[in-house]
């Protein structure tokens, strides 16, 4: 079974973690994730707890934009080490619920808990033994569109939108949050459609950043 592990994931714990696992792996740049399983196309993308709130508040918003990437593949999964709701950040429960129900519901990716690098390494032992076997790690593969609610908290992730706001930008955009997220068309100077969302310039300027448009 071949098993990549991205030559930026610097955790000599992770590594070591692995080997403990017996897992024979190599070492590549990957494009997407920080596990990749190539025969069977499953990426994996690992976070600590803190890292996945921090992915999609405060200045390093890429949560959304790392999903897209993610969904070119068969299947894909989030593992997270660690507790969400206890990283000692004021981020709102309702917020990082929205956020997890966006990855599984709105991207189709499964999204595993564990609570440190050690489980995280028995994780990737436990996928690598049924992909090995013919077996099917996650019962859904496919991608679902989120719902109406599920949307409105994650537009609600980026600063200055309300439930209120977040509710009027997507009716202007007839309810697609993929539309908002891949942003205006970069081939036009100015696209008009997406002037029609009627977006405020300081939100249009944050939304830019933390769905990386033009990127």
């Amino acid at each position: 079974m071949d098993i990549i592990v991205d030559t930026r994931e610097s955790s000599e714990t992770l590594i070591d973690e692995l080997i403990y696992q017996g897992l024979d792996f190599t070492r590549a740049g990957l494009k997407e994730g920080d596990i990749y399983f190539p025969e069977d196309d499953v990426v994996i993308e690992r976070k600590t707890a803190e890292d996945f709130v921090a992915s999609f508040l405060g200045d390093s918003i890429r949560l959304f934009s790392q999903c897209e990437r993610l969904t070119q593949h068969k299947t894909a999964i989030v593992i997270i080490e660690g507790n969400i709701y206890d990283t000692r950040s004021s981020v709102a429960v309702h917020s990082i619920i929205g956020a997890v129900s966006a990855v599984v519901a709105g991207y189709g990716i499964s999204v595993f808990p564990v609570p440190d690098t050690r489980a995280f390494a028995m994780a990737i032992r436990f996928i690598s033994d049924r992909l090995e076997n013919g077996e099917d790690i996650f019962h859904s593969r496919t991608r679902h569109k989120s719902d109406a609610g599920t949307k409105k908290e994650i537009l609600t992730c980026v600063k200055g939108v309300g439930l209120k706001r977040a509710t009027g930008i997507l009716d202007r955009a007839g309810g697609s949050l993929r539309y908002i997220i891949r942003g205006p068309n970069p081939k036009k100077k100015v696209d008009d459609d997406f002037v029609k969302l009627r977006i405020p310039g300081n939100i249009f300027s944050e939304m830019a950043r933390i769905f990386e448009w033009g990127e």
